[in-house]
């Protein structure tokens, strides 16, 4: 008996049948000879493991949780609460383990790494270890590391593995512009009393005038995502809407100069970027909101301002900070072309700086570096601190990239995203060059935000002109095909 094979060929159909007037309608009709394509990868076999089918029960949970304690963090409801009423719920430990076997039990190690940036910021990570060992105190050090790795640096992988649809998305804007929520009450309520600038009473993390700026400035531009974006629930849009004046408010009144140039940057970047009617809007109305605000804010704050673009009395207080950030400044770049490999310890400028300084007779600031560039370079070496910019500057791409597939598959909500992601990037890079938030959880979270922008992006978007036509001509029901 001969064996028989059946040819591939045989199961292809030669050409759609179907009734007149309709070729094709019984092929089209028939999943096996129609596939939808898979938009993101540009083969025809999806990857399981980065992309898998929405609606899990377990990865509903997941995502929760993640919110859950990223609303923590970013909020710091944990210290307002041991601080006003002497409550010790351990909350980022007991939602940060329960995120921490979601995000294991989900497969998101597989996702996080699958996108280059969270690859280049663990090895940024890596890097801090390694020059350890060198540190001028490695005990310290690895305090410092300890802190960073248990409590900041997992965000990174919660926002990049635990979120993969537009969707998932949303949830951690929702969460974030909560938390920012929170931060713009706790500014209000919680402020000190009788400061001409704005700073917090109640929380120790962003207690700092300088770094209450800093975080507002992060999550604005995700405030205008929120609101922009379609579908958003109509109380999270309103409250976007009010949230970001104040936010900008609140940053004016912690006379923040390095705020001010922030606010600058993010305004000039929403504005390159920005197409029609949103450009016009955003040039007319944003300069509009900022004079308003400035007239409620008051007078010390803005003569403090003012010393960005004019010289103020070398004996005013703006004055004083100016010099000492800047003498820190230079302390800083003498210790990285002194110790350009290893550095002096993570965490370590102000112990050495001040010793230094006091062994040759001079003032000892001991202060940290007030330059989150300078601080990584002199800590942890050039390199490392080369590692950490390859990261941001890749991130930046990864939006940019988006921006344009949004852009040519007509998708509203990616291209407002990826705008937004690109300007929360830049702004608080800008404001962490005058700040020392080398080891803090804002670049392990902008990474992850961006990651995960990327993979929903992977889901629902086409990669090259070429699928954009083709999903183009097979309409809305391609469009949807393609993004299930």
């Amino acid at each position: 008996m001969s064996k028989f094979r059946p040819s591939l060929s045989a199961l292809r159909p030669i050409a759609p049948i179907g009734p007149a007037g309709n070729p094709g309608a019984i092929a089209a009709s028939i999943p096996i000879l129609n596939p939808a394509p898979l938009v993101g990868s540009g083969t025809a076999k999806r990857e399981p493991s980065l992309l898998p089918p929405l609606g899990n029960p377990f990865q509903t949970v997941s995502l929760i949780l993640c919110c859950i304690y990223l609303f923590i963090q970013f909020s710091f409801l944990h210290e307002i609460l041991i601080l006003k009423l002497n409550l010790v719920l351990y909350l980022p430990l007991f939602f940060g383990t329960l995120a921490l076997i979601s995000f294991i039990g989900s497969g998101g190690v597989v996702r996080s790494f699958s996108f280059t940036p969270v690859r280049m910021f663990v090895l940024f990570s890596l890097m801090l270890l390694l020059v350890t060992p060198f540190s001028a105190w490695p005990g310290g050090s690895l305090t410092v590391l300890s802190g960073f790795f248990r409590t900041q640096w997992i965000l990174l992988f919660y926002t990049s593995g635990l979120i993969f649809s537009l969707t998932n998305l949303k949830w951690v804007l929702y969460s974030t512009v909560l938390a920012g929520f929170l931060n713009v009450i706790t500014a209000f309520f919680f402020a000190k009393d009788g400061e001409s600038r704005l700073e917090l009473d109640a929380i120790v993390t962003i207690g700092n005038s300088n770094d209450l700026a800093a975080q507002l400035l992060m999550i604005i531009p995700l405030m205008w995502a929120v609101f922009a974006l379609k579908q958003t629930p109509f109380l999270l849009r309103w409250l976007s809407v009010f949230l970001i004046p104040l936010s900008v408010y609140v940053c004016l009144r912690t006379g923040s100069r390095g705020a001010l140039v922030a606010i600058a940057t993010g305004y000039l970047i929403t504005l390159i970027y920005s197409r029609g009617f949103r450009r016009v809007g955003i040039a007319l109305s944003l300069p509009a909101v900022l004079v308003l605000l400035l007239a409620f804010t008051p007078e010390a704050v803005l003569d403090r301002l003012r010393t960005v673009v004019r010289d103020e009395d070398p004996l005013s207080e703006a004055a004083q900070s100016r010099m000492g950030r800047t003498e820190l400044m230079k302390r800083a770049l003498l210790l990285t072309l002194q110790h350009p490999l290893t550095g002096i310890g993570p965490g370590q400028f102000s112990t050495v700086d001040g010793f230094a300084s006091r062994a040759i007779g001079e003032r000892g600031f001991w202060m940290q570096a007030h330059n989150t560039f300078l601080q990584i370079s002199s800590e942890a070496g050039v390199f490392t601190l080369g590692v950490l910019l390859a990261t941001i500057v890749a991130c930046y791409r990864a939006a940019a990239q988006i921006r344009k597939r949004a852009i040519r598959a007509a998708n509203r909500d990616y291209e407002i995203l990826s705008i937004c992601v690109m300007s929360s990037l830049l702004v608080f890079s800008v404001a962490a060059f005058f700040l020392t938030l080398g080891y803090r959880f804002y670049y392990p979270y902008l990474v992850g935000l961006t990651a995960a922008l990327h993979l929903a992006a992977r889901r629902d978007l086409p990669e090259s002109p070429t699928q954009t036509s083709r999903l183009r001509r097979a309409g809305p029901k391609g469009m949807m095909n393609a993004s299930v």
